[in-house]
């Protein structure tokens, strides 16, 4: 998946995403003219019923994937992050362990009520693509990713954002803190090494999670969802050419 800009705030303007997974995303809360550039007053920013808690959970996704981005988290080199997400969950009092190839599994329980829902995996990679301008100093290895936010999208200073897939980390986070939410018990499953070869997904250990309904976070459209997939293949062709 390419790693560029992203604009998490673009859908929910659109009511039909006010669902109970609204943690998605939300108005961007600084919205405050409207397109001819008349200023709106605060009595006119009446929030629609569900508005509020929008904004709150788009902005609890923001402030997981800005945390994200101050962690040094190229390819092979995720031990970092993986720390992090350990020491959170254990704020939260959830489990945590990794795989003999480094993956990550976070055990969420359901809310109540929920308790005998099929869990369900919510799935991203910890590893991002690590590129640069060449004027950049920027050094992958200690420094932390600088966020620019340019009206409703976020880009990153002079390197790739990590938006790929940082957003989905940033989002399981986000849905397993979500109080008001009723879910399923979830299971948040962190490979390795994407990027490079899918090395994380490949070396899964039998048994790891438990789950058997996986949401994988790692898309490119903006609310395109994919059902079934063959998997991915490596292909080499070698051809001798005659000119």
């Amino acid at each position: 998946m390419a790693a560029g800009v992203v604009k998490p705030l673009s859908v929910l303007d659109r009511a039909d995403h006010a669902c109970d997974w609204r943690c998605i995303m939300t108005n961007h809360p600084e919205m405050s003219t409207l397109p001819d550039g008349t200023a709106l007053h605060p009595e006119q920013l009446t929030p629609e019923p569900g508005e509020s808690m929008m904004k709150t959970a788009i902005q609890r996704v923001l402030d997981h994937f800005e945390q994200i981005s101050r962690i040094p988290r190229c390819s092979k080199n995720e031990a970092a992050v993986a720390r992090w997400f350990e020491r959170w969950a254990g704020t939260h009092g959830w489990p945590s362990r990794r795989d003999p190839a480094g993956n990550l599994l976070i055990t969420v329980p359901a809310s109540a009520g929920c308790e005998q829902a099929p869990v369900v995996v919510i799935q991203g990679h910890l590893d991002m693509v690590c590129e640069k301008s060449p004027e950049s100093a920027h050094d992958f290895a200690r420094d932390p990713i600088r966020i620019v936010r340019d009206g409703d999208w976020m880009h990153a200073d002079g390197t790739t954002l990590g938006a790929d897939n940082g957003v989905a980390l940033a989002l399981g986070a986000a849905i397993a803190e979500d109080s008001e939410l009723r879910r399923p018990p979830i299971e948040l499953l962190f490979t390795v090494d994407e990027e490079t070869g899918l090395t994380g997904a490949k070396r899964l250990s039998p048994g790891f999670f438990e789950g058997r309904l996986l949401i994988n976070l790692d898309s490119e459209t903006e609310g395109v969802f994919t059902v079934g997939c063959a998997g991915g293949r490596d292909v080499q062709i070698h051809r001798e050419l005659n000119f």
